[in-house]
């Protein structure tokens, strides 16, 4: 198939990845030379943290495996598995995250509830007020450094730089190709 993904953000780069290993000849559009408005956006968080257990947690962990993936075969592209950190400063906050630990995923996400010493341990910059923290050590974060490409050997891929406006006036374009 002929595929014309527009947008060169998360989405559109894990939609046209996948369709290049289907063997599907894709365009990707995108307004900038890189991915940078969708994905700066949201900082290019791959977050298990914060999903709804059940169907919404398995989707993010299977999301979070097909980035790690990617990160590893595609130029322009990194993964970090980096975690994250949510802080919280009263016993009501701590209350919540005593909830979520209590969730039959937690492990799933790698959920570790944290005392205040544990978490500046993990993050000396973090303020005097803290009361305790939850680290999901599944959280991770997807990088660009340019336009990205698929791994060497794949064919059938374009990636066309639009600037934003170009639409309906004969529509010039950059080949990132």
């Amino acid at each position: 198939m002929r595929i014309l993904i527009v947008g060169g953000g998360v989405l559109g780069t894990m939609h046209a990845w996948h369709a290049v290993r289907r063997g599907h000849q894709v365009v990707q559009l995108e307004r900038d030379a890189g991915p940078r408005a969708a994905t700066v956006r949201n900082f290019g968080l791959v977050w298990v943290s914060g999903r709804a257990p059940g169907a919404e947690t398995t989707v993010a962990l299977r999301a979070r495996e097909l980035w790690e993936e990617i990160g590893k075969a595609a130029r322009g592209l990194k993964f970090r598995a980096a975690g994250s950190l949510t802080i919280v400063n009263t016993d009501a906050e701590v209350a919540v995250l005593e909830q979520v630990m209590a969730l039959p995923d937690a492990a799933d996400r790698e959920l570790k509830l944290l005392d205040a010493g544990e978490a500046r341990a993990l993050e000396p910059a973090l303020g005097a007020d803290l009361r305790a923290a939850l680290w999901c050590g599944r959280d991770a974060i997807v990088t660009t450094t340019g336009a990205w490409r698929p791994p060497p050997g794949a064919s059938g891929f374009r990636a066309l730089s639009v600037p934003a406006g170009a639409y309906g006036r004969g529509c010039r374009h950059r080949d990132r190709s």
